[in-house]
């Protein structure tokens, strides 16, 4: 799944800095992982355009 950044945040298990805006892949187990620790700092993306 795509997420996009809400809030600046650093990802330790990538070791990157995640900037508001960036947009990223990952799977649901990480997307729980991070947004239990973080949450509303990213958000689900729509594949549709």
């Amino acid at each position: 799944m795509k997420v996009r950044t809400i809030q600046r945040f650093e990802d330790y298990k990538e070791e990157v800095i995640r900037e508001i805006g960036d947009v990223f892949v990952v799977n649901k187990n990480r997307f729980k992982e991070i947004d239990d620790k973080l949450p509303g700092f990213i958000e689900e993306v729509s594949d549709d355009v």
